[in-house]
């Protein structure tokens, strides 16, 4: 009886068995590639904060530039000449700065490009008095009267005019002494520096249903997207959070643009969100083929058990 019972229940023992060790085997590489899509998120959101960094560095860079020049340059017409001749130059090799003034103290605009706020005392701008102290970056708003406003086009179905949002630059310009002489600035058209978060989303396109976000210092995005993130404290140990995309569930990573002391005195941040289904779907296919190939080779495990019981009696009556 004893015998008769371990014969008959020893297909099941195979199968179970290998069910067992298939569902261990994948749940360990379960536990192994999901911190790996965690690790390639963490690694978007680095890549594209350094990028968007480079980005706004590169652009005070260039200002700083044509400040050192401007420092050596004589009073009078011929500095007037230099400047524009350098302004010209800056908005040719970056048009994305809608505007380019040079201020001079007690803070009045000299020459600028486009030719707008020429003579205009700048003085109580907040560029100004923060570049006076050195390099400057401020938030993203909407544009001052810099230029006519777009006129709506009134035509059924047309799109509305969106107005323009820019981001301030400004440096100071510094004499032989080095106390400050005026300011350096530009306003760059904000929808440039999405163009270069977009540019990255590109390379975060393999991984698949990816959004790439700037956030500004109070938690708004760049684009105009509706962004919340759960407390930092809920983050996994890779750094990854829950939240959730214009009301959709999304699993994030973010990162601080920072690198450049400039630069980071924005506060912004770059967040890499994914869908949670598509982000944990590499490891739950691998637990689910997993547990598929234990349960085929149980089964035929299991037959094989069967048939040999089967054949055992008849051989031992032979």
């Amino acid at each position: 009886m004893r015998r008769a019972l371990i014969v008959a229940w020893s297909p099941a023992a195979v199968l179970s068995a290998c069910l067992v060790a298939s569902a261990l085997a994948g749940g360990a590489g379960y536990r192994a590639i999901r911190p790996m899509a965690d690790a390639q998120l963490v690694l978007a959101s680095d890549c594209v904060a350094h990028h968007v960094q480079s980005v706004l560095a590169s652009r005070l860079r260039a200002l700083e530039s044509m400040a050192a020049i401007d420092a050596r340059l004589p009073d009078g017409p011929e500095r007037v000449q230099q400047r524009r001749a350098m302004i010209d130059s800056l908005s040719r090799l970056h048009p994305e700065l809608a505007w380019i003034g040079f201020a001079d103290r007690p803070g009045r605009v000299t020459v600028a490009q486009p030719d707008l706020l020429a003579q205009a005392d700048v003085s109580g701008r907040d560029w100004w008095s923060a570049a006076l102290r050195g390099p400057y970056l401020g938030g993203v708003h909407e544009a001052p009267p810099l230029a006519p406003a777009p006129t709506a086009d009134t035509r059924p179905g047309a799109a509305p005019v969106e107005p323009s949002r820019l981001l301030e630059v400004a440096v100071p310009l510094r004499g032989a002494d080095g106390e400050p002489y005026g300011v350096l600035a530009a306003h760059v058209d904000a929808r440039r520096v999405i163009s270069a978060r977009d540019e990255m989303s590109e390379v975060a396109a393999p991984l698949a249903d990816v959004d790439v976000l700037v956030l500004q210092r109070d938690g708004t995005t760049l684009s105009g997207r509706r962004v919340r993130l759960d407390p930092a404290g809920t983050a996994n140990a890779a750094g990854v959070r829950d939240g959730a995309l214009d009301d959709r569930p999304r699993t994030f990573s973010v990162h601080p643009v920072d690198g450049d002391v400039v630069v980071a005195r924005l506060g912004w941040r770059v967040a890499v969100g994914r869908d949670p289904a598509v982000q944990e779907a590499p490891a739950r296919r691998f637990l689910g083929w997993s547990i598929a190939a234990g349960a085929v080779v149980g089964a035929f495990g299991a037959i094989a058990v069967a048939l040999a019981a089967g054949a055992g009696p008849h051989k031992s009556v032979a």
